[in-house]
């Protein structure tokens, strides 16, 4: 499989546009937090192809999505321009994580690096 094709068929696999969903207890209070995080996609880009390394993979890809919009909601209140460090940084693991985890159980010979463009 040719790389530019195999990039073209992950952007397909994940579309342009999309939500990641998830929520968080703060620190200071008993409150759970919603939160809502507008993403797309921008470039994805060849790390390396090998023959296959110790996961299998044939393609390394480093994937960037863009962040377009952070919302955090509280029952009916919501804010919404909220930045990187507004949100525990645990969360940005779990949708890296997340991401990594369809695109590589979609498509075995990929081993995706996913990057986050603040």
């Amino acid at each position: 499989m040719n790389v530019e094709k195999l990039k073209e068929f992950v952007s397909n696999f994940l579309g342009k546009r999309f939500v990641y969903n998830s929520s968080f207890s703060n620190t200071y209070d008993d409150d759970e937090y919603d939160l809502e995080v507008k993403l797309s996609l921008d470039t994805i880009e060849n790390k390396k192809v090998s023959i296959f390394n110790e996961d299998f993979c044939k393609f390394e890809l480093v994937i960037y999505f863009k962040v377009e919009n952070i919302t955090i909601s509280l029952g009916e209140e919501s804010e919404s321009g909220m930045l990187e460090d507004d949100v525990p940084s645990w969360i940005w693991d779990e949708l890296r994580e997340s991401y990594e985890d369809n695109i590589y159980e979609f498509m075995p010979i990929v081993c995706p690096t996913i990057k986050l463009i603040f």
